[in-house]
């Protein structure tokens, strides 16, 4: 009887645990929802708890459950893209350097309106920073070990430059030329990598 007891408890508090997990994923979703919602309305610095909670349809105080700030809602927002990013490129495993560049165009192009919005802001470069923060738990990590910090930090600011260039064309780009820049990306490097510097050749034409 006991041993019933305990199970029975035992349950209903992993119940209670599943329910209050599903209830703060759906509460973080409502705010992230409602801070892309505020950000097509005017400038970040101006979005209030108040009017971020009226948007995501939840009280100030369910933010405050959650964050402490609007800045940490943002922060998690782009740290679950960037993560989202080295999960799914792990998974599908681009072949060679151009589908690489090619994946993260389309990984990123559904996102062009917050990208957007970041950039309007002068607030892209949390984008930059997360992928460096989170390098560790990625595939590219030997692309831009960070043993050598030159490589390091050139690929990940490549990486920052592109979804920049990107955002300001709108991803408005053909798939014909995003693999004939992505090939003529990875001639530059392979370039660079033999100590031959291809000035005029044309490669970002």
């Amino acid at each position: 009887m006991v041993f019933h007891n305990w199970h029975r408890k035992g349950s209903e508090m992993t119940e209670r645990t599943i329910r209050r997990k599903k209830q703060v994923a759906e509460s973080v979703q409502l705010l992230e929802q409602g801070l892309r919602s505020c950000l097509t309305q005017g400038p970040y610095q101006d979005i209030t708890i108040k009017a971020l909670a009226q948007a995501a349809g939840v009280s100030p105080r369910t933010f405050y459950r959650h964050f402490k700030s609007i800045d940490d809602l943002l922060l998690l927002m782009i740290n679950r893209q960037v993560l989202r990013f080295y999960q799914e490129m792990a998974g599908t495993q681009p072949a060679n350097f151009t589908a690489l560049i090619v994946f993260l165009f389309h990984f990123f192009q559904p996102e062009k309106t917050l990208l957007s919005q970041l950039a309007a802001n002068h607030l892209l470069h949390m984008v930059q920073e997360s992928f460096t923060q989170h390098l560790d738990a990625d595939s590219l990590a030997p692309l831009v070990a960070k043993d050598n910090p030159l490589i390091y930090y050139f690929g990940v600011g490549g990486i920052g430059n592109l979804l920049a260039y990107w955002t300001s064309v709108d991803f408005a780009i053909s798939e014909q030329a995003l693999t004939a820049q992505a090939a003529g990306l990875r001639t530059y490097l392979g370039a660079l990598s033999a100590d031959r510097l291809p000035f005029g050749q044309g490669y970002f034409r």
